[in-house]
């Protein structure tokens, strides 16, 4: 967490301790920046709507391993899921037979439409963007929902997580998070600023490579535990 914003919660919990003594509690004082921040991290409501879910984020985020934990995630819960991967390489493709499920691989906007038409009877289809500046757009298919999920990876330095995920949020729109690679860092704190940027709230971290055991879904108590390193 960068200095300008660490003290602004602090300055926000001494406000809100502050009995006139000049004495402040550490144990309270670290009790209200927990809430602080509890108050401004937001966790996704679950959906069991027929939805197509798009997962954006920059290359080395984990992007596709993950797409494919949240379709893990999903098949256990008995919904039924397809994975379109969208102008890549074999990986998510292998992915889905591993998991026993259809795919379809596109390029553009009228190949995504095309391949949700294929999928539609399911329940959930999982789209895999590209990392790249130019991207097609995802058109909606009668009676499924879109939504935009941006890929967060906890071992970017907040500065550049922070311009990211402004930078998705004001060109596509966002709907939610995923963090990846909370395994990977060891600092945590700088998923705040990115968290409080990007102003959506979160529906998964993951924490290891195992699919999908390493997937959890968000609570407040975790992401506020990272990101006090607690």
């Amino acid at each position: 967490m960068n200095r300008k914003s660490a003290w602004n919660l602090i300055k926000k919990a001494a406000f809100e301790l502050d009995n006139g003594s000049g004495e402040i509690n550490v144990e309270e004082l670290l009790s209200a920046v927990a809430e602080e921040i509890a108050q401004t991290v937001q966790i996704a409501n679950s959906s069991h709507e027929p939805r197509t879910m798009v997962c954006y984020g920059g290359a080395g985020t984990g992007k596709t391993t993950v797409t494919a934990k949240i379709a893990a995630h999903y098949i256990r819960k008995g919904v039924k899921v397809g994975l379109i991967g969208v102008g890549q390489g074999a990986s998510l493709e292998v992915y889905a037979k591993a998991l026993g499920i259809p795919y379809r691989s596109a390029e553009d906007a009228e190949s995504i439409r095309n391949a949700q038409e294929e999928l539609k009877p399911l329940d959930l289809i999982l789209v895999d963007m590209p990392s790249r500046e130019e991207l097609p757009d995802v058109l909606s298919v009668e009676g499924r929902k879109i939504e935009h999920i941006f890929v967060l990876s906890a071992n970017v330095n907040e500065r550049d997580n922070t311009k990211a995920i402004k930078h998705f949020r004001e060109k596509m729109g966002l709907d939610s998070v995923v963090i990846t690679k909370v395994d990977e860092s060891s600092q945590l704190g700088g998923l705040f600023g990115a968290i409080e940027a990007g102003g959506a709230p979160i529906c998964f971290y993951s924490n290891g490579q195992q699919v999908p055991e390493s997937l959890k879904e968000a609570s407040k108590k975790d992401i506020v535990s990272m990101i006090m390193d607690l």
